[in-house]
C-alpha cells in the first residue's frame, strides 16, 4: 500500500511539473508573440501592398503588352500621387478643392466617396459647427463596447436620438452603425485618437 501511495504521489508531482512546465511555455511563447505581434502585422500588410501592386502591373501589362508603358503609367500615377501629397501637406485648398470635386463626381464611387469624407469630416471637425460628437459606451451585459457619435438628431417628442459608429478591431474602417437613445449610453472620457488607438491595438493601449 505504501509503494502504490509513493508512486501516485510521484506521478501527482511528475504530472504538476509537466503542467507548471506547459504553462511556462505558453507564456513565454505569449510573451514573445506580443513581442514580434507589431512586426507580424507589418510584414502582413506590407505583403499586401506588395501583392496588390504586382496584381496591378499584371493587369496594366495585360492591357498594354509592354513593359515600357506598364513603367511610364506606373512612374506617372506615382508622381500624380506625390504631387497631391506634396500639394496636401502645403495646405493649398485649391488644389484639395478641386481633387473633392473631381473625385465627388465620378460615378458609383463618388457617392461613396462624399460618404467618407463627410463621416471623416464629422469626427476629425473641420469647424465648430460639424465637430465631432464624442465616444460613448454602449452597454454590452456587465461591460461595454466603444462607438463614435456621428450624428444627433432631437425626435418630435423632444428625446435626443444619436447615432452611433462602431469599428471593429484592429481595422476600424469597417464596423456597424447603431441607433440609441442618447440616455442608453454613457459618454466615455477618451478622446477620439485614444479610442483609435484602443481599437486598432486590440485594446492594448
Amino acid at each position: 500500500m505504501d509503494g502504490a501511495n509513493g508512486s501516485s504521489r510521484s506521478f501527482r508531482r511528475l504530472l504538476l511539473r509537466v503542467r507548471l512546465a506547459l504553462s511556462s511555455l505558453v507564456k513565454t511563447f505569449g510573451t514573445g508573440l506580443m513581442v514580434f505581434f507589431p512586426l507580424i502585422v507589418t510584414i502582413l500588410v506590407l505583403n499586401f501592398v506588395f501583392a496588390s501592386v504586382e496584381a496591378i502591373l499584371v493587369w496594366l501589362f495585360g492591357l498594354t503588352s509592354s513593359v515600357e508603358a506598364t513603367a511610364g503609367i506606373m512612374l506617372v500615377t506615382l508622381a500624380i500621387i506625390f504631387y497631391g501629397g506634396y500639394k496636401i501637406r502645403r495646405q493649398e485648398k485649391w488644389f484639395m478643392s478641386r481633387v473633392d470635386r473631381f473625385l465627388a463626381a465620378l460615378p458609383v464611387v463618388g457617392s461613396w466617396y462624399k460618404v467618407m469624407r463627410d463621416l471623416v469630416d464629422r469626427l476629425v471637425g473641420k469647424d465648430q459647427k460639424d465637430m465631432y460628437l464624442g465616444v460613448v459606451e454602449v452597454s454590452v451585459g456587465e461591460g461595454h463596447v466603444l462607438a463614435f457619435v456621428t450624428r444627433r438628431d432631437v425626435m418630435p417628442d423632444g428625446t435626443a436620438m444619436l447615432t452611433l459608429f462602431m469599428p471593429t478591431s484592429p481595422n476600424p474602417t469597417s464596423g456597424i452603425v447603431m441607433f440609441f437613445p442618447e440616455d442608453k449610453v454613457r459618454k466615455s472620457h477618451l478622446s477620439s485618437d485614444a479610442a483609435f488607438a484602443k481599437i486598432i491595438s486590440l485594446g492594448l493601449k
